[in-house]
């Protein structure tokens, strides 16, 4: 059994065996990581700074030297500010988003 399972894993043509170990590992991502953020309390690394960043985006800031944040400039590329745009607006802004209820629904969005 278990030399035609790691058979079946080897051969890249076996599409029903990458679609179990995918959806397997999804499953497994997403059970560790709501358990993560259920039983962890929150501590804070960067996520203030990175809505103190992007605020200055969304306010109209283009110049990527003038934003930045609490713990010194943007250094991230364009992509980061984009996705990060989209988190900000989910969780309502840079006040509620750095309250617990934002930083909550951010932890959310995370795990999907």
């Amino acid at each position: 059994f278990v030399r035609r399972a790691i058979a079946r894993l080897n051969d890249p043509r076996d599409r029903q065996a990458i679609v179990f170990v995918a959806s397997c590992l999804l499953l497994a991502d997403f059970a560790l990581s709501s358990l993560i953020v259920a039983k962890v309390p929150y501590t804070e690394i960067d996520w203030t700074a990175y809505m103190e960043e992007v605020h200055g985006y969304i306010s109209g800031e283009r110049n990527y030297e003038n934003l930045g944040g609490g713990t010194g400039p943007l250094v991230y590329p364009a992509g980061f500010v984009y996705v990060y745009s989209a988190l900000y607006w989910l969780v309502g802004g840079l006040v509620r988003g750095t309250s617990a209820a934002g930083i909550g629904v951010a932890q959310r969005v995370f795990v999907l």
